[in-house]
């Protein structure tokens, strides 16, 4: 026997075929990230500042001439507080324009003990203590131009000057990002803050300084600063100070043909 398979009936329609699956839910698009910016703002310092101020040849604390008790004071940035490292980007971004976030990031990067003294253990009553705890690096240094109304609150001051200190080896440091205000260039300001950046440098024990410079080589050789030729600047000072791998070659290179280098002994046993 065959077994034939029977015929659909009129009435038996064939059945539909099954649904399509149902399509994935609809996902809004991942966002792209984007830099943290900060709109273009011009910094201004208040006229009041500026006019009671004609000559900023004195440092930290001290009277800065004119009226109204004018006065700059010096501060590190890391103990000013989020509101001054903002401050300090605006000045800073006025020069050289980088991210915002960036630039916040990179100056609230916390000061760590010297290599240098990290080394130099000894012990006390409370026992092993650093030799020295004033080498934290690395540090940027602040100048704020203030009257009385700055002093009693009511109005802001304004910080007018940045320098940096970055850690280097054999009791070394890297000066960078030396900035003064538009406003008050050509008023013995820069001159007053290198002073006080070698003054703390030498404070830590610290006994060389190298910088680096495009068009400023007449300023730092007035204070005391010798050129370089590049195949002897130290390999801590050419991939930016601080401990870490050495960079690679490539980059090293670029780097000493940047600028010019220029390198001053510190305090009475600086070389």
């Amino acid at each position: 026997f065959h077994l034939i398979p029977s015929k659909p009936s009129a009435m038996q329609a064939p059945l539909p075929p099954p649904p399509p699956p149902p399509p994935p839910p609809k996902t809004a698009p991942a966002a792209k990230a984007s830099p943290v910016t900060r709109p273009t703002v011009e910094y201004r310092i208040r006229e009041e500042l500026l006019t009671h101020a004609p000559n900023l040849k004195n440092s930290g604390d001290q009277t800065a001439g004119g009226e109204n008790n004018v006065r700059l004071r010096a501060a590190w940035l890391d103990e000013e507080g989020d509101a001054a490292v903002e401050q300090c980007a605006l000045l800073l971004n006025a020069m050289w324009p980088k991210s915002w976030e960036w630039r916040l990031s990179t100056l609230r990067k916390q000061p760590v003990l010297c290599g240098n003294e990290a080394s130099a253990i000894v012990s006390s009553d409370q026992g092993a203590v650093p030799r020295k705890t004033s080498c934290l690096l690395p540090r940027s240094l602040v100048f704020y131009l203030e009257d009385d109304a700055a002093r009693a609150g009511s109005m802001p001051g304004a910080m007018v000057a940045h320098g940096r200190l970055k850690e280097g080896e054999d009791s070394g440091t890297l000066i960078g990002s030396v900035v003064v205000a538009d406003q008050l260039r050509g008023k013995g300001l820069g001159r007053t803050l290198m002073e006080e950046l070698e003054k703390r440098a030498i404070s830590m024990g610290l006994r060389e300084a190298w910088l680096t410079t495009d068009d400023q080589e007449g300023f730092y050789s007035a204070l005391g600063y010798t050129k370089k030729e590049a195949d002897i600047v130290p390999l801590w000072a050419v991939k930016g100070g601080g401990r870490g791998p050495a960079p690679p070659a490539a980059l090293i290179k670029a780097k000493m043909s940047e600028g010019v280098w220029m390198r001053k002994g510190l305090g009475s046993k600086g070389a």
